[in-house]
This record gives structure tokens, C-alpha cells and sequence, in this order.
């Protein structure tokens, strides 16, 4: 009879941790960005190139959904706060190139990431290849590049880096007092934001 039942312990815990790998392996796990911080900056070069041209702007927006490896959801960014040191700079670049008036948001979408499947409910660092789709100007173009992630209990950090170009979306090569800045430009995106699993967020949302 101890023989039965200890198989049928035995059983009973091997029923359990299968049961709980499978609803963490189906989990989805939700990244609220307009709850955390950070800020999204572009490096570019002028002609002469000794000329560096350095942009700022505030954190970006939205929330993105994990589930099973693959990413939906975008960030969205406010063009309107870019700044790049110069006031009548910041003036020309927003009203005659990026026109935000007309496009007063760009957007990121990834579509292919490296991530662990299932997302693990601990704490991770891990840089991840990724493929995304950024919109600008009203134009939509493919990017990649690498995400450096970084989970810590429920906040997640990361850094996010990629190249693009400016006509590629159909805008003119900003000049300003006789310099004009190069066509490819580096973005790099950081944030902070809570990631929790998916009935958790909507809990807290009903809550309020």
C-alpha cells in the first residue's frame, strides 16, 4: 500500500509540473512602455563630416505583447520633441523636412525577434537580432538591428539600435547654414517599462 501511494504521489507532482510548464509555455507577457522611461536619440554626420549632428527626444509610447517567441503591438515616438541643440535647427527640421504638422508620429513594429519561448518568469539578460518596420513621414521602411534586454522582476530595460536613411522615407537632406547632414542616420531607443504576464495586466487595467 506505501508503494502505491508513493507512485501515486509521485504521479501526482509529475501531473502538476507538466500542467505548469504548459500554461507558462502559452503565457503572454505584455510590455507597457507609456508607464516606464527612457528616450530616443539619432546620430548623424554633416558635411565636412568632422560635423557631428546629435538629436534627443522623449521616451517612446504604447505597448507590445510577448507570446510564444514573436512580438505584436508598436512604440510610438512624438517627433514634435526631438531636439538637437539649436532652436532655429529644431525649427527647420521639424516644419520643412519631417513636416510634423502632417506626420507628428513615428512608429516602430517588430516582426522577427530572438526570444526565449517560453519567456521565462525570472529575471534575463540576453541581446536579441531583430527585423522591424518603421514608419516616418508617412512612409513605412524595413530596419534590424540588435535589442539589448534586460529583465529585473517586473521591469524590463532595454536598448535598441538600428541604421536607416532619410530619403529612404522620402524626405530631403537636411541643410542648415551651408552644412547638409549625411543620409544614413543611427537610432538607438531606451525604455523602462513594467512587463507583466497578460491576465495580470488586464487585471490592473480593470481595476482602474
Amino acid at each position: 500500500m506505501k508503494v502505491q501511494t508513493s507512485l501515486l504521489n509521485h504521479s501526482a507532482l509529475a501531473l502538476i509540473a507538466a500542467m505548469t510548464f504548459n500554461v507558462h509555455a502559452g503565457q503572454a507577457w505584455v510590455l507597457n512602455l507609456s508607464k516606464g522611461d527612457g528616450k530616443v536619440e539619432f546620430h548623424a554626420v554633416g558635411k565636412p563630416k568632422m560635423l557631428q549632428i546629435h538629436g534627443k527626444g522623449t521616451k517612446p509610447t504604447g505597448q507590445m505583447t510577448v507570446e510564444a517567441g514573436k512580438v505584436s503591438g508598436q512604440a510610438i515616438f512624438d517627433l514634435n520633441s526631438l531636439d538637437t541643440g539649436i532652436e532655429l535647427r529644431n525649427k527647420h527640421m521639424k516644419e520643412k523636412y519631417l513636416e510634423v504638422a502632417k506626420h507628428p508620429k513615428a512608429t516602430f513594429e517588430i516582426t522577427e525577434i530572438k526570444l526565449p519561448n517560453p519567456m521565462p518568469a525570472g529575471d534575463f539578460n540576453q541581446d536579441a537580432p531583430f527585423k522591424g518596420k518603421l514608419t516616418v513621414h508617412g512612409v513605412t521602411q524595413d530596419v534590424a538591428g540588435v535589442a539589448k534586454l534586460k529583465k529585473e522582476g517586473s521591469q524590463l530595460t532595454g536598448n535598441v539600435e538600428f541604421a536607416t536613411t532619410v530619403k529612404s522615407f522620402n524626405i530631403e537632406l537636411p541643410s542648415f547654414a551651408g552644412i547638409t547632414m549625411a543620409d544614413e542616420v543611427n537610432v538607438s531607443v531606451e525604455f523602462t517599462g513594467p512587463m507583466v504576464q497578460k491576465g495580470n495586466a488586464r487585471s490592473v487595467a480593470s481595476k482602474r
